[in-house]
């Protein structure tokens, strides 16, 4: 075996010694420092050893320990013991069907697999006094399965060698500048290899590792609350993701990479160049050791992929193996130090992946005699960089994941009773689906139960979505399946109901099928099995039905799974304690009303820190207690009396709030609570305003239509803001009022790519600019503060929330009333 796995320990080793007490990795609230990491590390490698040593394996075969658990304080010191024996690991998803592990088992010869079952009898193993180095055969660090064309996963090898390697590049200040003031976010699965990235980045020089709880790995907004609350300076994130995070205002943040599916437009220019951390996109196959080329992003650089990391090698040829010129596209093939040793026991697919260099043997010192046959299609950029453009072959790439649709097909050509199957990718709305075609013997009346086997041999990532039975295919002139005679029928399936909806069913409905470009979606189908949706796509509902004024968890779409279940069981209360701070009798309140938005989407981070001074109590949106029929500001107020007339009369309220709309409520609610009552709490409008111009919001009312609902249910919600703002009561309230406005105008709206013409512009700036006019004319003692923000911005940045909750926490003073 080479040295590099004698490097590698050492260098872990060597962190260990001068890091004892600092943190290794974090969990929630759990810490575990270098020292505890390396005792349990050593614990779980002495009982790998014992049981290695007492079974016979064949000498050319690498020691691999299979680790097949969840997102626990543990697969990291599993992951340390391999290092320290020498050996190798095999990371399994825990989601993984039973079949697929015990072929992985099987494949790999794997010495040991750890569970959440066995996994005490590791950490409760006796200390030897010294570990035996168990490598033999190859050098190998770890083996990742992905997809196979053979109906089979493969196991792509990585070394000793190219792990060192990888590592000793990731710190560089024109890399990912990793070091030992980096605090890193442990986001992937560990069976995808940005968490190889993620994981040893972090033990190589002595960082923090901050792993994302499974509740946070699938919500949005908690994922973006640990990242700005544990100071992460680097991460790895799926531009999906990161597409529905309110912001990118990570103040700690160094480098912020994106990878694994294609980077829009519209992401790169919401970051790139916007924050003083850098936006990397980071491309590469798990054959080359996650990133093999990356690019720092400027605002329109999204297509560009970059240039080879330090120790890669590319080269863009076309089909006859020549070597293409700048400007013109090839397939990307890919040498260096990073290169996998191969897959293992297909000795067929190494002959077709991996060729010799006819170009050249050693490039600036570099070996790169091999050559791997990336599939993928670029356009080489005059300055080295490339472009990329898709795949070359059956392979494809969803959600991250590199898929072998030839492997799907033969799993379902081997079920009883098909006799032919066709598998594809297809656009469908906004989404790319698996599809399956399949023919079988009469006998067979029904896809459900190949539905059902297959779920036990594939993981989810993989199964087709969309399932037709076919009697025939029909052929073309060269015998092959006429893939433009295919039509998914299935589809329409899922998009009919045939019974009437609830108002909130048809909203959660509209939006998933808003989501997905779909006309519709049946609310008693699956919407994983049956619709398609995807962790990703959980994440950018919760957060569109928070900004709709509905608060659903990650949890309510995977436990309950149809639109009719979740909204069925959808308990939220219109009014309610934020967490524990209405514990307290004796603690002032401050009444919030949500506005236009869940109070959870908007307020969440303010009122996590303004609850350690009030009692928050949250009136949610409007919109959620109407259903959106119209109502007046006097029949909205009438509405909210009941949910805040216990709060009211039994406790010390100081303030009513909210934001916009909101904040104009809270006045209208004052109004009616408080004008004939000597005690008067504070009325904080959050940037709302007074005596608009109703006929300007009639012209903008596009600008309020969110993209995921159809046209009737946004003229609906519409028509109800702007008759709530045509109806405010033209009483002022007696009480005292704070009004913090914005002072940076924005033309763009908050939820709509609505585009303005240059005359409603000109009339919303007119009205921005005489805003504090306004309020002035209206309420002449009113406490006016300018936030230094935009409308859209208000409650969403750092420095506004910063802003809002300093004032209450510091400047507002409820003895005033």
């Amino acid at each position: 075996m080479d040295n590099y796995r004698a490097l590698l320990a050492k260098q872990i080793e060597g962190i260990i010694a001068s890091h004892r007490d600092k943190v290794a990795y974090s969990l929630g609230d759990r810490e575990v420092t270098y020292a505890e990491l390396d005792e349990m590390a050593s614990h779980i490698a002495s009982g790998v050893a014992r049981r290695v040593l007492d079974s016979a394996a064949p000498d050319d075969v690498p020691v691999r320990i299979g680790i097949s658990l969840g997102r626990g304080d543990h697969f990291v010191p599993c992951i340390l013991a391999a290092v320290k024996l020498g050996c190798s690991y095999v990371p399994i998803d825990v989601v993984t069907p039973q079949e697929r592990i015990d072929f992985i088992s099987q494949d790999a010869s794997l010495a040991v697999l750890i569970t959440a079952d066995n996994l005490p009898e590791f950490l409760e193993s006796p200390l030897m006094e010294t570990l035996p180095l168990l490598s033999r055969g190859v050098s190998e660090a770890y083996m990742i399965y992905t997809s196979g064309t053979t109906g089979q996963p493969k196991g792509v090898s990585q070394s000793y060698r190219t792990l060192y390697s990888y590592m000793l590049t990731v710190c560089l200040p024109d890399n990912f500048n990793i070091s030992e003031k980096s605090v890193v976010l442990q986001f992937a699965s560990i069976n995808f290899d940005v968490s190889v990235l993620e994981i040893f980045a972090a033990l190589f020089y002595g960082g923090t590792l901050v792993i994302a709880q499974e509740e946070e790995k699938h919500n949005p907004l908690l994922v973006h609350r640990l990242m700005k609350e544990k100071g992460i300076t680097y991460t790895f994130m799926p531009p999906s993701l990161l597409a529905v995070f309110p912001d990118y205002d990570f103040p700690a943040m160094d480098t912020l990479s994106a990878g694994g599916e294609a980077i829009p437009h519209s992401l790169t220019s919401k970051i790139a160049g916007k924050y003083p951390y850098r936006f990397v996109n980071g491309y590469g196959p798990t054959e080359s050791i996650v990133t093999t080329t990356h690019e720092i992003e400027g605002p329109d650089d999204w297509k560009n992929i970059g240039k080879p990391v330090p120790g890669v090698v590319c080269y863009v040829a076309d089909e006859s193996g020549k070597l293409v010129a700048p400007g013109e596209q090839g397939e990307l093939l890919i040498a260096g130090m990073q290169l996998t040793n191969g897959y293992w026991n297909r000795p067929d697919l190494n002959a077709t992946m991996f060729f010799e260099n006819p170009y050249e043997k050693v490039h600036d010192g570099i070996d790169v005699s091999t050559l791997y046959h990336s599939g993928d299609l670029v356009t080489l950029n005059e300055d080295g960089s490339f472009n990329y453009i898709g795949r070359k072959d059956s392979q494809i790439k969803l959600h991250g994941y590199r898929i072998e649709l030839g492997e799907i097909c033969t799993k379902i050509e081997k079920q009883e009773g098909v006799l032919r199957a066709f598998v594809r990718l297809e656009e469908i709305g906004a989404e790319k689906y698996i599809v399956a075609y399949v023919r079988t013997s009469d006998e067979v009346k029904s896809l459900d139960g190949i539905k059902e086997i297959l779920s036990r041999q594939l993981p989810p990532y993989m199964m087709p979505t969309f399932w037709n039975k076919v009697r025939d295919f029909q052929l073309n002139i060269n015998g092959k399946i006429d893939k433009t005679a295919l039509v998914n029928e299935a589809v329409n399936e899922i998009a009919i109901n045939d019974t009437s909806l609830t108002p909130k069913e048809s909203l959660l409905m509209e939006a998933v099928a808003g989501l997905l470009g779909l006309p519709g979606v049946n609310v008693n189908a699956d919407l994983f099995n049956d619709v398609g949706i995807t962790s990703l796509h959980v994440m950018q509902l919760t957060v569109q039905m928070g900004m709709s004024g509905i608060n659903l968890t990650v949890n309510d779409f995977y436990t309950l799974r149809t639109i009719r279940r979740i909204m069925a069981a959808e308990k939220h209360p219109f009014a309610f304690w934020y967490e524990d701070s209405g514990k307290d009798p004796g603690k002032p309140v401050i009444i919030v009303l949500g506005g236009f938005t869940s109070f959870t989407f908007i307020f969440d981070d303010w009122a996590k820190k303004v609850s350690k001074k009030y009692a928050i109590f949250a009136v949610e949106s409007y919109h959620t207690i109407t259903d959106d029929k119209l109502v007046d500001m006097d029949g909205l107020v009438d509405l909210y009396i009941p949910l805040v007339k216990e709060v009211v009369e039994t406790r010390n309220v100081v303030c009513l709030t909210g934001f916009c709309a909101g904040g104009e409520q809270a006045l209208a609610l004052a109004i009616r609570l408080y004008n004939d009552k000597p005690y008067k709490p504070r009325v904080v409008v959050l940037d709302g305003e007074l005596d608009r111009d109703i006929s300007l919001q009639e012209a903008v009312k596009p600008a309020y239509f969110f993209p995921f609902y159809d046209d009737v249910r946004n003229n609906a919600r519409a028509d109800l803001d702007i008759h709530l703002m045509a109806t405010m009561p033209e009483e002022a309230y007696k009480g005292p009022v704070t009004s913090i406005i914005s002072d940076i105008y924005t033309d763009e709206s908050a939820v709509s790519t609505f585009k303005k013409t240059p005359e409603m512009m000109q009339r919303e700036k007119e009205e921005f600019f005489t805003n504090e006019a306004r309020w002035k004319r209206r309420y002449p003692d009113c406490e006016l503060i300018k936030s230094p923000t935009n409308h859209n911005e208000f409650l969403i940045t750092r420095e506004s929330k910063d802003f809002i909750a300093d004032y209450f926490l510091h400047h507002f003073c409820p003895e005033e009333n």
